[in-house]
């Protein structure tokens, strides 16, 4: 086809494209699909503790903190690309997380984000806020909940200064306020699952172990275990 062709097919497209959407709006419930969510909408998502949506690139790189009065942006200058890339491999190179790089994602990334919510005064209370995490790109991989200076006394850590919980997208956080889970018809029972090995990806050898450990809460807890174990190839 021609180039004139082609652009009437996109244009084409596009007014089919709106029409369906169109007309999904119009269905029941489903008046917002593909809408961006409000400032209020956003807010509401921060109405148990703070979410914090980081963005990398090589160009900037910016946290956006949503509390429920109010959505800000932080700079974050010393986290780029570059630096993931350099220390992408330390993830894979040991069963045991590399100091060095968690202290480096606690001086990048968690404390500036932890210092603008002021947060690390809880710390002294010992009372810890619950905060979403949202990284994004290459530092999804990175264990920043784990990030700080572990091996000082008093240790400077995410995991002494917060509880943190971790979210694919901020619609997924709305979609949970919006539609919290009904409860469970047996709420004495859990299931549990450890996956050692998955195809395609590295071996978690630890997690049998903290399979065992949870598990051992959980009865303690008189939670009945339920564990599925995936049959070997």
């Amino acid at each position: 086809p021609s180039f004139m062709q082609q652009g009437e097919a996109r244009r084409q497209a596009n007014q089919e494209f709106d029409c369906l959407l169109q007309e999904i709006r119009r269905q029941p419930d489903f008046r917002d699909f593909l809408k961006p969510p409000s400032q209020k909408e956003i807010q509401k998502a921060a109405l148990e503790g703070p979410v914090i949506y980081i963005n990398v690139s090589r160009y900037r790189s910016d946290a956006l903190i949503i509390e429920n009065e109010s959505i800000r942006s932080l700079h974050l200058p010393r986290l780029d690309i570059d630096y993931l890339n350099s220390q992408r491999a330390k993830l894979y190179m040991s069963k045991f997380l590399d100091q060095t790089l968690l202290q480096g994602l606690w001086d990048r990334v968690t404390c500036p984000v932890l210092e603008a919510l002021e947060l690390q005064k809880s710390q002294v209370k010992g009372f810890q806020k619950r905060v979403w995490w949202i990284p994004t790109g290459l530092l999804s991989r990175f264990p920043i909940q784990a990030a700080g200076y572990h091996l000082e006394q008093p240790p400077r850590s995410v995991l002494d200064t917060v509880v943190s919980s971790f979210a694919s997208s901020l619609r997924s956080i709305l979609r949970s306020r919006s539609n919290p889970a009904k409860s469970l018809s047996k709420p004495d029972r859990l299931v549990l699952v450890a996956m050692e090995t998955t195809p395609g990806f590295t071996p978690l050898p630890f997690a049998r172990n903290e399979a065992e450990e949870v598990k051992r809460i959980c009865q303690s807890a008189n939670l009945a275990v339920i564990e599925l174990h995936r049959k070997k190839p």
